[in-house]
């Protein structure tokens, strides 16, 4: 599943222009191969900020195992790679140093992990109280280069995390197919289950923040579902409301419990495959989160602005207060 596609950025030079092509052919590959695999969910062009410092993931791939991160380089010459692990590139007939993308890649790991570990409770959750890790899952890396480009090495220095473009998805399929437990009965490997993922797809996205940006990004759900799964969402940033095109109606306190096991302290709204749902951290049930408009009685659009969820009509124009995330809620079985 594509859960988030690359964002429309004007490229300030050829060098960044050819960048994004590299990032949008290989999108294209993901999507060809994953678009309709439910258990692996694929996000484009994900940048996040954490303790004053950010970093821009080419291709991040969530998998119930764990994690691939891939990250794409434009080459339309050769790249050559000695025993050492030092990359360089022929442009023009010469040849340059440059960085190492897999070192690159690894770094993005390891801000990923620090970012799940100081965020947990908002990144997973609770399950039956008990806040959850995401400690003992896969990292993996693959560097993509374009389908084009040559790869030259030292005897013995081709690493196998580096690839063509068009081999990414059957690298992708080879990392997960390693990580399935064979025929023993048994294993302790823990492993996301589809609400899991669901929950960090929401998160990442949620957090994402493009350069230049400091708005929160929301998830709009497309208006053209496909196969029956979670459409490819539309990310568009939060615009104030004119006074005088929506009426606010003054706060009301709605009950919400869980439609699983009744519970209404441990609840919170994820966004999932088949729109906004509400999360218990008591059974790890999930139900569908409806709203209704207290003025006209029809249908009411659930809107997300931060923690905050309202509950809009489109018919009448007003907009009550529906439910708020917050870390008591997250916490609250506990």
């Amino acid at each position: 599943m594509i859960l988030k596609e690359l964002d429309d950025v004007p490229a300030a030079d050829r060098f960044s222009l050819a960048g994004h092509r590299a990032e949008k052919d290989l999108a294209f590959y993901l999507k060809r191969g994953f678009g309709r695999d439910r258990k692996i969910h694929v996000l484009n062009g994900v940048r996040i900020e954490h303790d004053d410092d950010a970093a821009q993931i080419d291709h991040l791939i969530l998998h119930p195992y764990g994690f691939i991160i891939v990250e794409s380089k434009s080459v339309h010459d050769t790249v050559h790679i000695d025993r050492h692990g030092h990359w360089s590139r022929t442009f023009k007939g010469q040849r340059k140093g440059m960085g190492s993308p897999i070192l690159q890649a690894e770094r993005q790991v390891d801000f990923l992990k620090t970012v799940f570990d100081d965020r947990k409770e908002e990144v997973i959750g609770t399950l039956f109280g008990i806040q959850q890790g995401l400690g003992g899952r896969a990292y993996d890396v693959l560097v993509a280069i374009s389908d084009n480009g040559r790869i030259t090495c030292e005897k013995g220095a081709l690493d196998p995390r580096i690839c063509k473009a068009d081999e990414v998805v059957d690298r992708v399929r080879d990392i997960y197919k390693s990580y399935k437990p064979g025929l023993r009965l048994l294993d302790s490997r823990p492993t996301f289950r589809l609400s899991d993922m669901d929950s960090i797809a929401t998160f990442l996205v949620e957090n994402h923040r493009p350069v230049g940006t400091t708005a929160p990004y929301v998830v709009e759900p497309s208006p053209w579902p496909g196969f029956g799964m979670r459409a490819e969402p539309e990310l568009v940033p939060e615009k104030p409301r004119r006074a005088h095109k929506t009426k606010v109606a003054a706060p009301l306190e709605l009950a919400h419990t869980c439609g699983k096991c009744g519970d209404n302290a441990a609840l919170r709204i994820l966004y999932g495959p088949y729109g906004y749902y509400f999360k218990c951290g008591a059974c790890g049930g999930n139900t569908k989160a409806q709203a209704t408009c207290e003025a006209c009685g029809k249908p009411a659009r659930v809107r997300k602005q931060g923690r905050d969820f309202f509950a809009e009509c489109q018919s009448c124009g007003v907009s009550r207060a529906y439910f708020t995330n917050s870390p008591e809620n997250a916490d609250a079985a506990e």
